[in-house]
């Protein structure tokens, strides 16, 4: 692991739970103003979770119907 896994790692998680850019920038590091954070981390998993096939259903055994 490199302290850019961490530094991505904890934008991502960050921005996913509501922080604010200048906590983004202040937790990372990163330049006052830098879109860094938002743009390359936060914006790609937000996007990831809005996936249109989470709505199909899947099968799971060990549910009982």
């Amino acid at each position: 692991m490199s302290s850019h896994s961490l530094r991505a790692g904890g934008a991502t998680d960050l921005g996913m739970n509501g922080a604010t850019d200048e906590e983004l920038e202040e937790a990372g590091r990163w330049k006052k103003g830098s879109r860094i954070p938002r743009e390359r981390y936060v914006r790609p998993a937000q996007d990831a979770s809005k996936d249109p096939f989470k709505k199909v259903p899947m099968h799971d055994p060990e549910t009982k119907t």
